[in-house]
């Protein structure tokens, strides 16, 4: 079952979205893509360690978005 081997191979970006078993949609992960980008921009924050920290969640949004959406083949 795709499904099922999607959970298996991703389960960590999954968890990241909060998507993790439960049957999403393109539009589910790209809406809560976006809620963390925004949450998560580093130039919103002035104080460098959290800006770091912050920097660091952006990328991660960024990376497993792209890996979700290239193995589902979206």
């Amino acid at each position: 079952n795709r499904s099922s081997d999607l959970l298996t191979l991703f389960k960590d970006e999954l968890k990241f979205f909060n998507l993790y078993n439960i049957d999403f949609t393109f539009n589910d992960l790209k809406r809560v893509k976006r809620e963390l980008v925004k949450q998560h921009h580093p130039d919103q924050f002035n104080d460098l360690n959290e800006k770091e920290m912050h920097r660091d969640l952006y990328e991660k949004t960024i990376k497993y978005y792209k890996t979700i959406v290239d193995a589902k083949k979206f």
